[in-house]
């Protein structure tokens, strides 16, 4: 700081205000940068929030509907469907059917821009769910009431697309029927509901009382048929990705991010979107038997 000798004025040389500027240009930087090492990790823990809020929000659901598999009420004089035949199936009454790997879906490209798709995209599991009801206010001959709730995945994304579907989506439907007609439908019923997007797999591992796996799940028409009442837990993972880029930088080839199963069913990614399973063991509180 100089003093003018012509009129007693205090001033700035340029040399002090240029290092008044870089002064105040690196704090700004170091503001900077500590903004954005706060926003990326406030970011990154609300895509963890998020997906795992949502996440609990379809396993309630679903744990909700797997603990009614197989109620049924005293007295209950519904015709059983066994469903083991292909023409019946879908119309089985066989309180947990558990159908592993739906259709794979080329999902991704690759990274490289070569047009190349990956395929064998292990997604998803697929869960139908039998339980019974009575409706007090119905006639005598139709107050015993069957229920049937399906879990299932489809690809999910752009319409206008179809040369990519970016990820996968969780839909449930409901059906009912009642003692005289196969799948009676009013307001209860609906079909293609989306639960959830941005799902990665879908697996659901059935057990019996033993507490050991049921491999293949039964079904009315594999070999573990005669175990379709012997499940005693389903252990259900479901795994979502963030919806925008979660890291800073993808992974490289020899060491990708893994994606664990339960059993062997892993994969690995090297881009640089977060995935998060969720994973419950429900008991079939229900299943009893014929």
């Amino acid at each position: 700081m100089k003093k003018n000798k012509f009129n007693n004025i205090i001033g700035l040389t340029l040399v002090e205000i240029l290092i008044g500027i870089v002064v105040s240009m690196l704090m700004m930087g170091a503001m900077y940068t500590s903004y954005s090492i706060v926003n990326n990790t406030y970011s990154q823990v609300t895509s963890r929030a998020t997906i795992s809020r949502a996440g609990r929000d379809v396993v309630g659901m679903m744990m909700r509907d797997i603990r009614m598999a197989g109620y049924k009420f005293y007295g209950d004089n519904l015709f059983y469907v066994p469903g083991d035949t292909a023409g019946t199936l879908e119309k089985s009454h066989a309180p947990v059917i558990i159908t592993k790997e739906g259709d794979s879906f080329p999902i991704h490209k690759d990274p490289v821009g070569s047009g190349k798709k990956e395929s064998d995209d292990k997604c998803c599991d697929q869960i139908d769910i039998v339980y019974g009801d009575y409706d007090f206010d119905a006639a005598p001959e139709n107050q015993f009431l069957r229920y049937k709730i399906t879990y299932y995945a489809k690809g999910y994304g752009d319409p206008g697309n179809d040369d990519i579907i970016p990820y996968y989506a969780i839909y449930k439907s409901k059906k009912k029927w009642n003692e005289n007609d196969w799948e009676v439908c009013d307001d209860e019923c609906f079909g293609d509901v989306l639960v959830r997007d941005y799902l990665v797999d879908m697996e659901f591992i059935a057990t019996d009382h033993n507490g050991k796996v049921i491999d293949p799940p039964p079904s009315p028409t594999n070999s573990n048929s005669d175990k379709l009442f012997s499940i005693r837990t389903v252990d259900v993972r479901l795994t979502f990705k963030s919806k925008q880029e979660f890291f800073k930088s993808k992974a490289e080839e020899d060491e990708p991010r893994l994606m664990q199963g339960l059993g062997n069913r892993s994969r690995e990614f090297t881009d640089k979107y977060l995935r998060e399973s969720i994973l419950v063991s429900i008991h079939t509180r229900n299943i009893v038997g014929m």
